[in-house]
């Protein structure tokens, strides 16, 4: 169905519950779908969980994904050109992109959950890869130039209430996904409300965050930053549908033990990064960490990585879809507790 276009009687019974999704590149979908065997691929579409997906650069440039609340389903992930010349035709022809992201994982621990007809789930995602928490300034010294052009481009998640660059500027984009991850989360509340869905029957029940790897050697400033981020979001969402949402329960996934590499310093950092992200959620209190630094992206064998993703930095297909569940199973038992 045209989602925002059903019978306006129907859409104003039907309850919507909607999870929030943001983060980085694992987060955005850097997962390769030609990479993964066929026994592995979720080919289903999950008509009960709808998705939305889209952003629009620093620089000013319009980036569509998906703004029409379709059915989940595989090929949902980022797509940018310069990274899909190598993928085979049939793959590019078949899906939307050739990328998948933890929004299909999501949808199968969800689908069921909401077969009813009066019900329905909706994921609203908000991401961009090589993306961080901590940056303000768009240059640092040691900063490599891809990360330099991505925050350039896409900017970073620094909270707004921290001391700030000039927002106007392109070159220096402080903040500019939680502007507008805010700005999303105001413009698609409005487009439900005026395709008839009810303000009462419309929840929020959970952000899910998949986040960290570009901050994981600098986890004293995450920790100061990440509180927050989470109050901005929190306090925006509230203002913006008129609901209660300071304690909206976050999910987060944890980084891989072996994200960049599994040589024994590198997890060793990644570690000391993983133990902020629980010490994160157990001030916050409303922070659930799932386990997903088990999945690994490389093994160390005779003092060389070999890449178990599908890169060096990114999940499997088969790994995703797992990061994808436990993202889904655990917002909905958290925001479901009491229902």
């Amino acid at each position: 169905m045209a989602f925002l276009k059903i019978d306006r009687a129907r859409a104003q019974k039907m309850k919507l519950d909607i999870y929030l999704l943001a983060g980085q590149s694992n987060c955005s979908g850097a997962t390769q779908i030609a990479k993964a065997p066929e026994a592995v691929r979720d080919h289903n579409i999950y008509e009960n969980v709808r998705f939305y997906y889209d952003r629009t650069d620093a620089d000013g440039t319009v980036r569509y994904y998906r703004k029409d609340f379709c059915a989940v389903r595989e090929g949902l992930g980022f797509d940018e050109g310069e990274l899909v010349n190598d993928i085979p035709a049939a793959v590019l022809a078949a899906t939307k992109t050739p990328f998948i992201g933890p929004e299909l994982g999501m949808a199968r621990a969800l689908n069921d959950k909401y077969a009813a007809d009066d019900r329905c789930a909706v994921i609203i995602k908000c991401a961009c890869g090589a993306t961080s928490m901590r940056l303000h300034e768009p240059l640092e010294e040691d900063l490599p130039e891809i990360r330099v052009q991505r925050f350039r481009a896409f900017g970073s998640w620094y909270p707004s209430a921290l001391p700030q660059t000039p927002s106007d500027d392109p070159s220096r984009p402080s903040g500019y996904l939680t502007r507008t991850f805010k700005k999303m989360i105001s413009d698609t509340y409005a487009a439900l409300l005026d395709a008839g869905f009810a303000k009462e029957n419309i929840r929020y029940c959970a952000l899910c965050w998949m986040q960290g790897e570009s901050d994981r050697l600098h986890a004293e400033e995450y920790a100061q930053y990440f509180p927050f981020f989470t109050e901005e979001v929190r306090s925006h969402l509230s203002a913006a549908t008129g609901g209660d949402y300071d304690r909206l329960p976050i999910v987060m996934g944890e980084i891989s033990e072996t994200f960049r590499s599994a040589e024994p310093s590198v997890i060793e950092d990644n570690r000391r990064f993983i133990a902020t992200q629980h010490a994160l959620a157990e001030k916050d209190g409303a922070i659930t960490v799932i386990p997903t630094a088990k999945f690994a992206l490389n093994r160390w064998e005779n003092g060389a990585d070999i890449a178990l993703g599908t890169d060096n930095f990114h999940w499997s297909y088969a790994d995703m879809l797992s990061v994808g569940e436990l993202f889904g199973k655990a917002a909905y038992d958290i925001s479901h507790i009491e229902r």
